[in-house]
């Protein structure tokens, strides 16, 4: 049997760099499963693969607002299918913006990734990613992954 190298055997053993790097990930949803499931797929598969910690966050604009019954489900259904942990928040926001609650709740809970829908039906959807990227990379120094 041949010893190998440093050098030689870096590229030969795996790397566990990403799950230390994204031990809490953090994805915000929307009441729309077709645009979020693939966000929760990808999310899950980083916690079979990496022991990655995830909670799905949902923002609630109103007490009246149970759209978010229907997607909790779906996530606890893919979680028990593949024997995942993962925590489903709601935040209330009435009248406050979500960029602002969202950039909050990181902040207060230390993620260390956040995975966002690249996936938008509205303008000002894309204009709200824009400006979450910009502030949670680069002024909280979060890693940010977009899925389209």
């Amino acid at each position: 049997m041949k010893l190998l190298s440093i050098k030689e055997s870096r590229f030969q053993e795996p790397s566990y760099e990403v799950s230390f790097s994204f031990r809490k990930i953090l994805v915000p949803t929307t009441s729309h499963i077709g645009y979020s499931e693939n966000v929760i797929k990808i999310a899950i598969d980083m916690a079979l693969r990496y022991g990655s910690h995830i909670e799905f966050l949902y923002l609630r604009t109103s007490n009246n607002d149970n759209k978010y019954l229907k997607l909790k489900y779906v996530i606890n259904e893919y979680c028990d299918k593949f024997g995942i942990d993962c925590k489903f928040t709601i935040i209330d926001i009435k009248n406050e913006d979500s960029i602002r609650a969202i950039v909050k709740y990181v902040k207060e809970n230390m993620h260390d990734l956040v995975i966002l829908n690249g996936k938008t039906c509205i303008e000002d959807d894309l204009k709200i990613s824009n400006s979450l990227v910009s502030i949670l990379s680069l002024i909280l120094n979060v890693s940010v992954l977009i899925i389209r």
